[in-house]
């Protein structure tokens, strides 16, 4: 069920990295066809694009973190048994666990900090640039609590469907 629910979640937050993909690619072709074919370049341009590339960047890392495609050393992993690496996969949980927490708390902070600034060009909120710290926060820590409770508490038979 949880499993499900996540699954459409990240669905969702596919879309949404499709979406400003998209649209940072067309701001950025508009932009430079404007600055260098008509010599009259859009100010904003470069700042939206920062903002959604920021939001790109830290909600795909979330995902990442969900199909477990994060960095590993997997020559060295590899050669352990299964309870090691069962350990050893639950000490990474709780390592990124910890990073995540620490990505909302210091992303809180600097939205906080960041209140009431805006963005020179754009006039867009600074704090625009970190909130997707806190989100992306967020989903790793659901990410990462949905990873260890199935290393602790694995589905067996027809409960685990075709899953792993």
């Amino acid at each position: 069920m949880i499993n499900k629910k996540l699954d459409q979640m990240t669905t969702v937050l596919n879309w949404f990295l499709g979406i400003i993909l998209t649209l940072m690619l067309l701001i950025t072709f508009i932009q430079v066809v404007l600055r260098y074919v008509f010599n009259s370049p859009l100010i904003w341009a470069d700042e939206v694009t920062l903002v959604m590339l920021t939001w790109y960047g830290y909600i795909i890392i979330a995902i990442l973190v969900k199909e477990g495609k994060h960095i590993s050393l997997e020559f060295l992993y590899s050669r352990f048994n299964q309870m090691t690496k069962k350990g050893l996969d639950l000490l990474r949980n709780i390592l990124i666990l910890g990073f995540a927490i620490l990505m909302v708390y210091f992303g809180s902070e600097m939205v906080i900090n960041t209140q009431g600034r805006h963005l020179p060009a754009s006039h867009l909120p600074r704090s625009l640039l970190y909130f997707p710290l806190i989100i992306s926060g967020l989903l790793i820590s659901f990410y990462t609590i949905n990873h260890v409770i199935t290393l602790l508490f694995p589905r067996t038979g027809r409960e685990a469907g075709d899953r792993r």
